[in-house]
């Protein structure tokens, strides 16, 4: 039984919310995903009404499972003709805005909310977005979030920074840039592929790698480097007991 569902993935950070801004004006237009060999990740376009958004609330609530949200970051941010990848400059968030204070006014239970899919700086695969303007965006996410479910108790957690794997170095990084404010990032997370790309395709030798207990083994240097990482925050003064998801 899954007690929790996680909408999102790869193309998280296409995505916008069909529903009005802050300032009034219309919704963005909603276009259908339709591929694309121009985008690092094979597609443009993606629009979730809120009838669908509204849809996957009963469903998961008819279930009784709690929801985590993977919000759109890359999408807010500027691009650079000559470099696909990068993403930066100041994030635009007011359809993230306007989506968050619509799933609030219907008093939806959401478990917490993700920002960006996979799109650090050092590993990033849709995009990459520098470690201080992410910093930035989960500042001001974290006071939107804060700002609409003013309780604690019922506030969604603030999730991230969903990296394509661990990189200890960093993940260091990014919570220097936090510094004082790493206390608003309630979980961190990072994606596992210990078994490598789940398509045959990319992959011919997953099947060879689920049966041997030499590869799946090497996961321990991971996991100790993650609570190494663990350890270093609490040590570091941070007065807080981090949670870390893979």
């Amino acid at each position: 039984i899954f007690e929790t569902t996680t909408p999102g993935g790869s193309l998280t950070d296409h995505i916008i919310y069909k529903v009005p801004t802050t300032s009034g004006k219309l919704p963005p237009e909603c276009r259908p995903i339709v591929p694309d060999a121009d985008d690092p990740l094979g597609f443009r376009g993606g629009c979730l009404t809120m009838g669908r958004w509204d849809e996957l609330n009963k469903f998961c609530r008819d279930l009784g499972c709690s929801v985590v949200f993977d919000l759109n970051l890359a999408g807010g941010l500027k691009s650079k003709p000559e470099d696909p990848f990068w993403r930066g400059g100041e994030w635009d968030y007011k359809n993230v805005e306007a989506f968050l204070q619509y799933t609030r006014a219907q008093e939806y239970d959401i478990l917490g909310f993700e920002l960006g899919n996979e799109i650090d700086i050092a590993h990033g695969v849709g995009a990459r977005v520098p470690t201080n303007t992410m910093a930035r965006a989960f500042r001001k996410l974290h006071a939107m979030v804060a700002s609409l479910w003013p309780s604690k108790e019922s506030r969604p957690l603030i999730i991230g920074p969903d990296s394509s794997v661990f990189d200890m170095e960093w993940y260091l990084e990014f919570a220097v840039e936090l510094g004082k404010d790493l206390h608003m990032i309630d979980v961190f997370t990072y994606h596992i592929y210990s078994l490598g790309p789940g398509s045959p395709l990319l992959n011919p030798n997953m099947t060879d790698h689920m049966l041997n207990a030499t590869k799946l083994s090497t996961l321990h240097v991971t996991t100790d480097n993650v609570q190494l990482y663990v350890n270093t925050l609490r040590n570091g003064g941070q007065n807080k007991d981090f949670q870390l998801w893979c």
